[in-house]
């Protein structure tokens, strides 16, 4: 795509502007935001969310663990009785 002329160039410039205005719009259909930056923003969003789940699913187990350790898993203490008779 050279530029020569000033009615090329100007035909040019609105068919970029056209095709980007459509990416816009298809990326937009797609995903939900048509810019890079509101991509850039999705994806940030959607790390901290990835980060915030395996935070609660690493509280959950702890909890859990703690939990079995208290109740069952407790072996039960019998006396020690002595044997001398």
């Amino acid at each position: 795509m050279t530029v020569r002329g000033l009615e090329n160039m100007t035909k040019k410039r609105y068919l970029i502007h056209a095709a980007a205005y459509n990416l816009g719009l298809i990326m937009h259909a797609l995903f939900g935001n048509g810019t890079p930056k509101g991509m850039a923003d999705v994806l940030a969003r959607l790390v901290f969310a990835l980060f915030d789940l395996s935070a609660a699913i690493f509280r959950l187990t702890t909890v859990l663990f703690r939990f079995l350790e208290l109740f069952w898993l407790r072996v039960p203490v019998s006396p020690k009785s002595s044997d001398a008779g």
